[in-house]
């Protein structure tokens, strides 16, 4: 019964072409993303990896959903729904928080990633409607707000119960 122990691991992957598949339809078309996603499942080291028990793909999954998140509050911000699209931007920072509790504080790079992306990115993908785009980086720091609050609980419980040992090994042997 070992794949038991390699199913969450083996979801997650498959869980990570499907988010690559739907960031990529939604800005490129569905062609690009069924490529994209055979692509991404047919690579051999990848498909290796998922024999294994790694918290890499529930790490990559969670990131992907927010990134997924981002994507889509750009794409609803540059359709002129603005609420819509900062909820998106906000919202994207619970799949972050879970990022972090199973790999410390690199979750935060997806939303440091999509800042720049608003920034940098979408004025080329966007064909000159950048502003309203431009516009979410102010959320950023909320969502990242929102993650710290999602993942701080679990990290202040295991600094309380171990200490040091929990802050060594966590932040120092674990990256």
């Amino acid at each position: 019964a070992t794949w038991v122990l390699r199913l969450p691991c083996v979801l997650a992957a498959m869980g990570c072409v499907g988010l690559t598949v739907s960031i990529v339809r939604r800005l490129h078309g569905h062609t690009v993303a069924m490529i994209a996603g055979i692509l991404l499942a047919l690579c051999s080291e990848y498909f290796w990896r998922t024999s294994r028990f790694r918290l890499d793909f529930m790490h990559t999954l969670f990131m992907l959903a927010a990134v997924r998140m981002c994507v889509e509050g750009a794409m609803r911000a540059r359709a002129g729904s603005f609420s819509a699209a900062r909820a998106w931007v906000l919202a994207a920072g619970v799949p972050v928080g879970l990022a972090m509790l199973v790999k410390p504080m690199f979750g935060l790079i997806a939303l440091a990633l999509a800042g720049v992306w608003f920034l940098l990115v979408w004025p080329t993908v966007a064909g000159g409607t950048a502003r309203p785009v431009r516009s979410l980086i102010k959320w950023i720091p909320a969502s990242m707000l929102l993650a710290v609050g999602v993942a701080a609980p679990w990290h202040i419980v295991m600094v309380v119960r171990h200490g040091d040992v929990f802050t060594h090994q966590y932040f120092i042997k674990q990256p």
